[in-house]
C-alpha cells in the first residue's frame, strides 16, 4: 500500500492534480474512535497505515435522523488533515 501511495503522490505532484481515492466503510465495534460523533459505528476500511500516508482523510457518513427533516442527513469529517505548504 505504501508503494501505491507514493506512486499516487508522485503523479499528483508532477502533474499538479489532486488524487481522490474513494472506498466504502466497514463496521467498527463498538464505535469509530476518531469520529467526533459518539454514534458512528463504521470506519474507513484501509486501516491505520493509510491514515498516515495521505494528506487529507475525509469521512462521509449518514446520520440517523431524529425527525423527518433531519432524516438522511450526512456529515463530512476531516479525520486527518496534514498542512502542505506550497512553494512560492
Amino acid at each position: 500500500m505504501t508503494t501505491l501511495t507514493c506512486s499516487l503522490r508522485l503523479l499528483a505532484v508532477s502533474h499538479h492534480i489532486a488524487i481522490l481515492v474513494i472506498t466504502s466503510s466497514v463496521s467498527a465495534a463498538p464505535t469509530f474512535p476518531l469520529s467526533a460523533f459518539a454514534a458512528t459505528n463504521t470506519k474507513p476500511p484501509l486501516g491505520a497505515t493509510w491514515t498516515f500516508l495521505t494528506d487529507v482523510q475525509l469521512y462521509l457518513s449518514m446520520l440517523p435522523g431524529i425527525d423527518e427533516e433531519e432524516k438522511g442527513s450526512r456529515v463530512c469529517e476531516v479525520v486527518r488533515g496534514r498542512r502542505v505548504h506550497g512553494r512560492g
